[in-house]
């Protein structure tokens, strides 16, 4: 059996979660927390497709198991959702994995996890296991590297970490973030798009994101992220109807992409973020979002400029 603790996020797509479950029961963990979003009031079919999705969980525990569910009956969205899930997760557990309804791992997905958390237990800096990776191509050596790119598709972490996450990012001053930022990246584009991201999801309010938020707590407090040499998550929760993984979106994400072990485990000789791996990754995953975002926001101004000038 599996000792490390599972926290598995679900709502109402039932396909996505029994592939993801078929993954958690090979391994038959001792602890497995389910929270499960409630349906949406605007949303005729949730209610149905939530109970569907829920049973799953229900009829399908054939093993010796301590599972705890949190099943709401209201909807929090897919911001204020796995926020609360993983703050009742960490309520109840020192360190752990947590897993989305859209993600399969790898098989080794799980004591890859379990592996470094142990390893780096004490290890302040560390604040994020990630498993995802949207290029196998990175020069790198050993089986990961560290990084100041978090990724959280499925990944684990410690609750020492989770007490400093802060939904809201109310305990930060922009001045600060700016100050840490400038410390965090290499160039001077990268330090405004990471800006620009800041100060839109706080005039977004939050609505829609959490892991985001992440990001930012990572940065003001000097931590690093782990990155695998090869992807460990397919994930399978793209579509055109995706609320983030869409592909007009996100042109640089692609779905289903195969998964690798990352065994036997070959370890860094020191904590050291990899500058080069990270600018790859950047290049990859953020430019051309980043750049996209500006010329929105740029075409706003624009036009509302226009209009005054009409007027």
């Amino acid at each position: 059996m599996f000792s490390t603790p599972i926290l598995f996020i679900i709502f109402n797509r039932a396909d996505h979660t029994q592939l993801v479950f078929n993954e958690i029961k090979k391994q038959k963990p001792k602890k497995l927390f389910v929270f499960a979003d409630g349906p949406r009031t605007e949303n005729e079919e949730d209610q149905t497709k939530c109970k569907k999705t829920r049973t799953i969980i229900s009829n399908q525990i054939d093993w010796d198991c301590s599972l705890e569910t949190m099943f709401l009956d209201y909807n929090l969205g897919c911001g204020k959702g796995p926020a609360k899930a993983i703050t009742w997760f960490f309520e109840n557990v020192e360190e752990g994995i947590i897993i989305e309804d859209d993600c399969i791992p790898h098989p080794d997905f799980f004591d890859y996890c379990s592996i470094l958390l142990e390893k780096y237990r004490s290890e302040n800096r560390i604040m994020v296991i990630g498993a995802t990776t949207y290029r196998d191509d990175y020069p790198c050596i050993n089986s990961y590297t560290f990084s100041i790119y978090p990724t959280m598709a499925a990944w684990a972490t410690w609750k020492r970490v989770w007490l400093k996450y802060d939904y809201n990012l109310s305990c930060f001053k922009r001045e600060d973030v700016q100050k840490k930022l400038r410390k965090y990246f290499h160039s001077k584009f990268e330090y405004k798009s990471w800006m620009n991201l800041y100060d839109w999801i706080v005039e977004d309010n939050f609505e829609t994101y959490w892991d985001w938020q992440m990001n930012f707590i990572l940065y003001m407090n000097d931590g690093i992220a782990i990155r695998p040499k090869k992807n460990m998550i397919m994930n399978i929760g793209f579509g055109i109807d995706a609320t983030h993984t869409n592909y007009l979106k996100n042109p640089n994400f692609t779905a289903n992409r195969e998964t690798f072990s990352c065994f036997p485990l070959v370890y860094p000789s020191e904590i050291k973020i990899n500058k080069k791996n990270d600018s790859i990754y950047y290049k990859k995953m953020h430019k051309t979002a980043f750049l996209k975002q500006l010329l929105i926001k740029i075409s706003n101004k624009l036009r509302k400029y226009s209009s005054k000038i009409i007027l």
